[in-house]
């Protein structure tokens, strides 16, 4: 079917505010047809409407989301059949724990060893420079589209290699050009969401970024009297964290020096092991890494960036400044705006479900749908009991908790003893009655790291690829399919929901922020829950994945902190008043 289809490059030369919702102003755009030689070069008044029929074409874009923010701002449709060339390059690069970087045109070009585009670094910036469109002479505008068909053209050469890598790993050349036109169509959603923002209480954050001196120091405080790890006024010491982690016997990834890491990625998987380090974290994150005034606010909205399949499980990245890359007490800051609502959904206990389909094993379905997966995981664990006071049931679901995902993935009796704070034999106990209880899963772990040893890459259903190097962490490739897939049914939930006109505002993971107009509330959440449902269904084999709406929110209300207690914490160090009858987080600032 693809091979029927022409093939066009698009590229657009554009002046625009970066993390806005600004739309770009055009300069130009340069098209290029492949075989007929065909080109078009048009300037800004030239675009009321699209030059030829995008929509039985296949149209190749280097970085979808910048030109698509041109079709947005031109009121032109959605290309019938988008190629992104960065993201079919990048599809074959993503190895496990290795950082992603975007691929350039020019070093795409360089790897295919086909010419490289002649560097003209006054272009860019005379098409960035702050006048309107029609005030650029004959000869600059001449320049410009020069210089914009240049990339337009280059498309077109590196075209072959983008396209064997579409076709690779794939079991037939149509599926693998069906998930290539949805990895584009996903770009654009994220493109939307960029452009959205997420709507905060812009006056509380004011408030928080003046007065972030004293919060850093009463932080710091903190992190002194509870773990002694600062010198209690703003100097991290990590002597003082080394010696906790001793005298707490916890487990703590290191760094090629020794050193206790404290990346993202290992603070996360710290507060999930050990719950009595959610406060360390929360606090650490807030002082190396998203402090408020690090947050990209714009007349009352928090605007990010977001990289589709960035992550080596093929889910989203979000750059520190988006307010849900942030510490999750500052989720607390999210206020819809007038006659607006914000709703989070997500899909409950996703993970269970994928792995259980994956290994088809009926006991951990049927576990899934119990009244409550981590209760029944806790009954057969010996942790809970019918004689349990409410708050030991509560301790006791949230051990079986931690210690289903950790044996899920491999996690040993060592680890689950520390995690877990118990004996040793317990912690073996704990694992035999799970193997014991879902064998299956198991057994499919054993295949899935045999398959990633003897071929060294793992594939998703929708064509994300993972590649592995000698001496990997087999944990890493059983990791793979279940949050590949978890990240398929939310690409998939998206594309779909975008098109039934869902504001969407951001992914998180697998869950999803909306924003609605009041009116409209109820039918947007029916239509959110019935394309996440539909979703997990396709990739699924047809079984039902549990969908939670976790918070709806309508003005004049603000939005749950991801974390209450460093909430509460960062509002008294900031003396900022709480109260659940006003209208925002605070009734009034102390003086």
């Amino acid at each position: 079917m693809a091979a029927q289809k022409s093939v066009w490059a698009i590229d657009f030369e554009f002046r625009q505010r970066d993390l806005s919702s600004e739309l770009p102003e055009i300069r130009c755009c340069c098209l290029a047809e492949l075989g007929t030689g065909r080109k078009i070069k048009l300037w800004a008044d030239q675009l009321h409407d699209p030059p030829i029929d995008f929509s039985d074409k296949i149209l190749l874009a280097h970085n979808w989301g910048a030109e698509y923010s041109c079709f947005q701002a031109l009121g032109w449709p959605d290309p019938g059949f988008p190629i992104d060339t960065m993201i079919e390059a990048d599809r074959l690069r993503i190895v496990a724990d290795e950082p992603y970087r975007p691929t350039s045109l020019k070093v795409l070009l360089a790897a295919e060893n086909l010419p490289p585009i002649t560097e003209k670094d006054g272009m860019r910036w005379l098409a960035m420079e702050n006048r309107r469109s029609e005030d650029y002479s004959c000869e600059e505008r001449q320049q410009l589209m020069d210089y914009c068909m240049q990339d337009a053209e280059a498309l077109l050469l590196v075209w072959p290699g983008v396209r064997e890598r579409i076709v690779s790993f794939m079991a037939s050349e149509d599926a693998a050009f069906f998930w290539a036109f949805q990895r584009a169509r996903y770009v654009f959603c994220c493109t939307d969401m960029d452009l959205a923002g997420i709507p905060i209480d812009e006056e509380l954050f004011n408030i928080l970024v003046e007065r972030q001196p004293q919060i850093i120091a009463g932080l710091h405080a903190r992190l002194k009297d509870r773990y002694g790890c600062s010198d209690g006024v703003a100097h991290f010491k990590k002597a003082g964290l080394e010696t906790y982690i001793a005298e707490n016997k916890l487990r703590w990834p290191r760094t090629k020096t020794g050193q206790p890491k404290t990346d993202e990625d290992t603070l996360k998987r710290i507060a999930h092991e050990y719950p009595v380090m959610r406060e360390f974290v929360e606090i650490f994150k807030t002082l190396k890494k998203s402090r408020v005034s690090n947050l990209n606010v714009t007349d009352g909205r928090c605007y990010s960036k977001i990289w589709p399949f960035a992550q080596s499980g093929s889910r989203n990245s979000v750059k520190k400044n988006g307010l849900f890359g942030a510490a999750s007490w500052q989720r607390g800051l999210i206020k819809p705006p007038l006659g607006h609502g914000v709703a989070y959904l997500d899909f409950g206990r996703e993970e269970i479900l994928i792995q259980a389909v994956m290994a088809d094993c009926p006991a951990y379905l049927a576990a899934y749908y119990s009244s409550d997966v981590h209760t029944t995981n806790g009954r057969n664990f010996g942790l809970i009991n019918d004689d349990m006071s409410d708050n030991d049931f509560k301790i006791a679901r949230t051990l079986a908790k931690t210690a289903t995902f950790l044996i899920q993935y491999g996690g040993t009796a060592i680890g689950l003893s520390q995690s877990l704070g118990i004996f040793n034999g317990e912690a073996v106990n704990i694992i035999r009655a799970y193997q014991r209880n879902y064998p299956e899963i198991g057994a499919w772990r054993q295949r899935v790291e045999s398959a990633a040893v003897a071929q060294r890459y793992l594939s998703s259903p929708d064509g994300s690829i993972l590649k592995f190097k000698e001496n990997f962490n087999t944990r890493t490739a059983a990791n793979f399919p279940v949050q590949s897939t978890g990240a398929a049914i939310l690409r998939w939930a998206q594309i779909n929901l975008r098109k039934r006109g869902v504001k969407m505002l951001v992914p998180v993971h697998d869950a999803i922020l909306v924003e609605y107009e009041i009116d409209s509330k109820e039918e947007v959440l029916r239509i959110c829950k019935e394309e996440m449902v539909a979703a997990g269904k396709v990739f699924l084999k047809g079984h039902e994945l549990l969908v939670d709406v976790e918070a709806v929110v309508d003005y004049p209300d603000s939005f749950p902190p991801g974390d209450p207690n460093i909430w509460e914490m960062v509002m008294n160090l900031a003396r900022v008043p709480t109260s659940e009858d006003s209208e925002s987080h605070f009734l009034a600032v102390a003086p």
